[in-house]
């Protein structure tokens, strides 16, 4: 299982660009929280994300599938 994660950091850039809150709980993202994103890039509050795919294996915005599950033994070989 696979989330890459990151301290939320607020940029001008992003906040034009981005959504800046979390669509698990609804609650915007602060200064030095952390964030995980998933496969399909999208960003959530890293503990909303973690107890979201031990329910479902999907992207909550997009469906599609978040983590790759059985297939890191296969990468090794």
């Amino acid at each position: 299982m696979f989330i890459q994660q990151e301290t939320f950091q607020t940029s001008f850039e992003e906040t034009n660009l981005h959504n800046q809150t979390c669509v698990i709980c609804q609650e915007d993202y602060a200064d030095g929280e952390r964030i995980g994103r998933i496969r399909c890039m999208h960003t959530y509050h890293l503990d909303c994300i973690k107890q979201w795919l031990m329910q479902k294996n999907v992207c909550p915005i997009c469906q599609h599938t978040a983590l790759e599950i059985g297939h890191e033994d296969e990468d090794e070989s």
